[in-house]
């Protein structure tokens, strides 16, 4: 038997555990980068589509997460005004204020399951989270957060969830072998659970829940279906039709789709939209080096535009905020036993 004095030490130690776990991120947002560690970045796009002139893309840091994150988002997510930062931890799911220091609401997951990504929907409050369970299935949830609770609506959903740009939600099924099936569904959130809107959505079959989007790139009133492929191909189709390609990364495992992040940039000052996608995969291997790859269209025809970036660390999540990207990136510690930090950037894109 535990001594008295063992007993008490143990007690300690967990509810450290447990009190490290509700207020496990502390903040640090600023508005300048004076209040911040690191230093503003240099985002430079290859001249190579833009007949030789280099395109600087000013970066900073405006805050920080003092923790090794899954996966965060920079939204107004329950549509009041104010903006969120919702982020991803092994024990829940978490939304504070974006730019305060404030105690984060909070979703605590049980059960065996291991959180690997997940989505929003701006402005309705559904958070949509996929748990994997041991490569054999999954047990997929549904949140909802509006401005005082995060609460669950329903769980044990054995299919990957997205919500797209446009707040569509999207269900794939699960497949043992390659993790991401070829049956897509379109399905509405609701307070009681989701609701099927078609039986089979149509959606090419190499595509991947969370690395495509709906955008009308060229200006001609008809949304593309824009995704990075199960190769690293990125297409474009429209009306069910391939219509442009090309070679962007080599993906050699799976479980890499979940570390890409895209968005959607609506740029304020150029009237025009463009699909970006940020990825640590490199054209070789895996890497914590940073590639940022812009698709545009001049109404005609599209391109790919690199973007380099000198920054290290892990793509967390990528926003945009009135015109601004917001890049989240994880720097690991080499210590195991030492949680990394999360920096967040806002990144302006120039009048080109």
């Amino acid at each position: 038997m535990f001594s008295r004095l063992n007993q008490i030490t143990i007690f300690k130690i967990g509810l450290f555990l447990i009190l490290s776990e509700l207020f496990c991120v502390s903040y640090v947002f600023s508005d300048t980068d004076q209040n911040v560690s690191g230093n503003p970045v240099r985002i430079d796009s290859s001249p190579m589509e833009q007949g030789g002139l280099s395109i600087e893309y000013s970066g900073k840091p405006v805050g920080l997460l003092n923790h090794d994150i899954i996966s965060a988002s920079v939204v107004d997510l329950n549509g009041d005004g104010l903006y969120e930062i919702v982020y991803l931890l092994p024990s829940g799911v978490y939304v504070a204020p974006y730019k305060q220091a404030a105690k984060p609401f909070f979703y605590r997951f049980s059960g065996f399951g291991t959180p690997v990504s997940f989505s929003v929907s701006p402005d309705t409050g559904w958070v949509a989270v996929n748990i994997l369970i041991h490569d054999v299935g999954l047990e997929s949830c549904l949140l909802r957060f509006d401005g005082n609770t995060l609460r669950l609506v329903q769980d044990n959903i054995n299919m990957w969830l997205n919500f797209l740009n446009d707040g569509t939600l999207i269900a794939q099924r699960f497949d043992v072998r390659n993790r991401f099936g070829n049956v897509f569904f379109i399905v509405k959130p609701d307070d009681n659970g989701m609701v099927f809107i078609n039986e089979k959505a149509i959606i090419p079959m190499d595509a991947v829940m969370n690395l495509f989007a709906f955008v009308d790139l060229n200006h001609n009133d008809i949304k593309e279906t824009i995704f990075l492929d199960r190769s690293g191909m990125l297409k474009v189709y429209e009306s069910n039709k391939l219509i442009w390609s090309k070679k962007v990364i080599t993906i050699n495992d799976p479980a890499s789709f979940l570390n890409i992040k895209i968005a959607v940039v609506d740029s304020p000052k150029t009237n025009n939209k463009s699909f970006w996608l940020a990825t640590n995969e490199s054209q070789q291997q895996p890497s914590d080096k940073i590639s940022l790859f812009k698709l545009f269209s001049n109404g005609d025809s599209y391109a790919i535009e690199p973007v380099s970036i000198k920054m290290n660390g892990k793509i967390s999540g990528f926003s945009v905020l009135n015109g601004k990207m917001i890049l989240i990136v994880t720097e690991r510690s080499e210590d195991a036993s030492v949680s990394g930090i999360t920096k967040i950037y806002e990144i302006e894109e120039p009048h080109i």
